[in-house]
């Protein structure tokens, strides 16, 4: 494993990483993300991580319980050349790739630690900018 690059959300909670060349990634967002005064503190990975890469507006961090001191990181995944999914939202994205060649759909949910939250997910979230994303090549 090793850092690639890393980025932070822009003011609508989107990020990008551009350029990456094919192989195994997975996205984290740090420990440092969820400590004392920062965006993220009281914040856990919302419940029910989908482990697939091709469902868009769905949560990808694995949930840990002790996020301030693990962070959270999405599943592995592949990136190839042409065999992206397509269609899914891309709000933001900066570059000039083609859809087939952007996966846009390792998304992230925090809702805030000891809330309760409805079987269907519900409950309060958290967004916006600013948050550090990192992809770690695998």
């Amino acid at each position: 494993m090793c850092l690639v690059t890393s980025t932070s959300t822009n003011g609508t909670g989107y990020y990008y990483f551009d350029n990456l060349q094919p192989g195994s990634y997975y996205v984290r967002h740090p420990a440092s993300e969820f400590g004392s005064g920062e965006r993220l503190e009281g914040y856990l990975s919302s419940s029910g991580a989908d482990s697939t890469q091709t469902g868009d507006g769905n949560d990808n961090g694995i949930d840990d319980a002790a996020p301030a001191t693990n962070g959270i990181q999405s599943n592995t995944f592949a990136l190839a050349v042409g065999t992206m999914p397509t269609g899914e939202d891309q709000t933001g994205y900066p570059g000039a790739q083609a859809d087939a060649n952007i996966n846009a759909t390792i998304d992230f949910g925090f809702v805030a630690a000891n809330t309760l939250v409805s079987s269907s997910g519900a409950g309060p979230a958290k967004s916006g900018g600013g948050l550090l994303c990192r992809a770690v090549r695998r």
